[in-house]
Formats: C-alpha cells, sequence, structure tokens
C-alpha cells in the first residue's frame, strides 16, 4: 500500500461491486494494522478512494460501468486525479457485458481511452467453478498485463497459500514467473491484522511429498518408495519434481 502514493493530487480509485462496505473497511483497516506493526507509514487514508456500486450518494456509482452513465460517474468520482483505478469485479459492474459483445466494447474502448490519459486500470475477474473465465477472451487480448491468484495446492485451513501468476506481460522480455504468499491473520484484543508475505518453501511441501524425500533420506529408491506408499513410480518421479528450488 504505501508505495502507491505519487503525491497530494494523485489518487487510488477502488471501486468494489459486491462486498459492501462494512466489510471492505474491516479488511482495509486490517491491512493497515499490517503495515503499522511492520513499521511502515500507510497512505491509505491520504490516497485511496473508496467506491461502491450503490453505496453513499456522492461517493457511488448506481450504473453499469459498460454504459456510458456508468464511466461518465466514475470520472466524476475521479476528477482529474487518479492515476490507478482498481475495478472488482467483471461480473457484477458490468453485467451487461455479457449479453453482447456491444456493451464489453464499450468498456474496453473506455479503458484504453484513461490508459491514454494516464490512468492504470486493474480489473478484477473471477472464474467459475472449473476454473474458466466468463464472457470472451477480447479483454484478456487487449489487457496488457494479466495476474492470476489461485489456492495453492499446499493450502490449508490454518495455512493461507496464494499462488501468484504472471500469466502475460505486454512488451516485457521476461520469463513468466509464480509466486507463493502466505496470508496470515493475527488478533491482538480488538486489533486485527492481516499480513500477505512470500511463503516459507517448507510450507510449499505436501503431506505426501515430504514422506517420499523422508523415505528417500532413508536410502529407499523411487521403485522402494513407490511399494511402499502404495503409488506408481511414475507418480513419485513427478512428485519430487515439485520439490521448490
Amino acid at each position: 500500500m504505501p508505495a502507491l502514493g505519487k503525491g497530494a493530487q494523485r489518487e487510488v480509485l477502488y471501486i468494489d461491486g459486491e462486498t459492501g462496505e462494512a466489510t471492505m473497511h474491516l479488511r482495509l483497516i486490517a491491512m493497515c494494522n499490517a503495515l503499522i506493526t511492520q513499521g511502515q507509514q500507510t497512505l491509505v487514508d491520504k490516497y485511496l478512494l473508496l467506491s461502491f456500486k450503490g453505496g453513499h450518494e456522492g461517493e457511488s456509482i448506481n450504473a453499469d460501468i459498460d454504459t456510458v452513465e456508468g464511466q461518465r460517474q466514475i470520472e466524476e468520482l475521479m476528477d482529474g486525479k487518479v492515476w490507478l483505478l482498481v475495478l472488482d469485479n467483471y461480473c457484477s459492474l458490468a453485467p451487461n457485458s455479457f449479453r453482447g459483445r456491444s456493451a464489453e466494447s464499450c468498456l474496453l474502448d473506455w479503458i484504453d481511452r484513461q490508459k491514454k490519459l494516464g490512468v492504470t486500470v486493474i480489473l478484477i475477474h473471477h472464474t467459475n467453478k472449473s476454473g474458466q473465465s466468463h464472457g470472451s477472451i477480447e479483454k484478456e487480448n487487449r489487457a496488457d498485463s494479466i495476474f492470476s491468484l489461485n489456492h495453492h495446492a499446499c493450502s490449508t485451513s490454518q495455512k493461507k497459500l496464494i499462488e501468484f501468476k504472471v500469466e502475460k506481460m505486454r512488451n516485457r522480455a521476461c520469463e513468466l514467473e509464480t509466486t507463493v504468499f502466505e496470508l496470515r491473520s493475527e488478533q491482538h484484543g480488538k486489533k486485527h491484522s492481516l499480513f500477505l508475505e512470500p511463503a516459507n518453501a517448507e510450507n510449499l511441501i505436501s503431506p505426501q511429498l515430504k514422506e517420499i524425500l523422508l523415505l528417500k533420506k532413508q536410502g529407499l529408491n523411487q521403485k522402494q518408495i513407490a511399494n511402499r506408499l502404495g503409488l506408481s513410480p511414475s507418480m513419485v518421479c513427478r512428485l519430487m519434481k515439485e520439490v521448490p528450488a
């Protein structure tokens, strides 16, 4: 959060379409508490402007963002001062885009115009239960960068691991990478803090892989490990390739 500020007249506009004001403010307070705990100066209050679809008059929008009216309301909130616009999320804020290409083009063309004005736009979009994206792939084709967030395979109810993957970076000659973070929650009295930190490599190893590595350390080969655990040798080989570097 601290890196978001660029000057007294520059702001971040976050428009939420479904979480609601009360829940979002609680999450922000928890994140700010974590920043303060880590000795970092938080600039959230100074630079972040929260807006909600159907929220309080004067600081919200009451039209879909894939319409001219919805875009006009956002521009009024931006007031020429916003350099980062976060739209959360595509399904709730732009429902017309799923019923016709014209509404989707209206939104994507508007986003392109904002980019030309120097505004960075982050469009958050959820996948369905099968991991597929709703709507056409036009938004992916026109995006400069695509990042995905998923639960890591080793994530549990006690240990929340989030996989951050770079899917696309236009005009960047770099290798696409995947990083795993741990979402940690702390409660001290009435103070609730949320931390997002790079995950420890040991936390990225599944219980089954830990058992394989233990047997290997005891001197067993892949075939013996497979027989001991009731797995195929090829499965043991595949799992061992998942050991973090």
